[in-house]
């Protein structure tokens, strides 16, 4: 019996070194210690990755801008928008951020709304943004505290030269928060 069990340890230990050494890649001779092959090795894997990976595009309204303008005429527009909702008796202050044919529009209240005086405020102000401008399609508002001192730090950033590609994920962020994806 034990001379079974030493003669079929034998022959699995036989056929895991067939086995090993019949997976090793021949293709390419292992050079060992050098720099050139693992620069080759990280080239070959950029080159050949490109091939095999591709980017998950989302056609979404947010990302296509219908005319383009430069960041000061946003600034401009979003200003003028601003202080049109503002006129507006139950709100104190406002931040508009445009992006695309998006805007993001925060809203500091002057006092507490019900959530239909609430809902209705911001149709209002939807309807009064896209009647003044009418190149923006998609108006989201929010009245969440966090989310205006964030929009008005933006905007600020915005007026003061910081480009708007560099503030897309923040912005990207702020909308998806607003009005979340169904």
């Amino acid at each position: 019996m034990r001379k079974n069990f030493l003669i079929a340890r034998f022959i699995l230990g036989f056929i895991f070194i067939i086995i090993c050494s019949g997976c090793r890649n021949m293709d390419h001779p292992e050079e060992k210690g050098t720099d050139e092959t693992i620069e080759n090795n990280l080239s070959n894997l950029i080159s050949d990755g490109s091939q095999r990976m591709s980017e998950h595009k989302t056609i979404s309204p947010y990302r296509t801008p219908d005319t383009v303008m430069e960041a000061t005429q946003y600034t401009e527009t979003a200003k003028k928008l601003a202080t049109i909702i503002v006129e507006m008796p139950e709100v104190e202050k406002a931040t508009v951020l445009i992006t695309g044919n998006t805007a993001l529009v925060g809203i500091g209240l002057t006092q507490e709304l019900s959530n239909e005086e609430l809902d209705m405020l911001k149709q209002e102000i939807q309807g009064k943004v896209q009647k003044q401008e009418g190149r923006i399609d998609f108006v989201s508002v929010t009245n969440a505290k966090e989310l205006v001192e964030k929009m008005t730090m933006i905007a600020q950033d915005v007026s003061g030269g910081r480009p708007i590609q560099g503030l897309a994920d923040e912005i990207g962020a702020i909308l998806r928060r607003i009005t979340p994806t169904i």
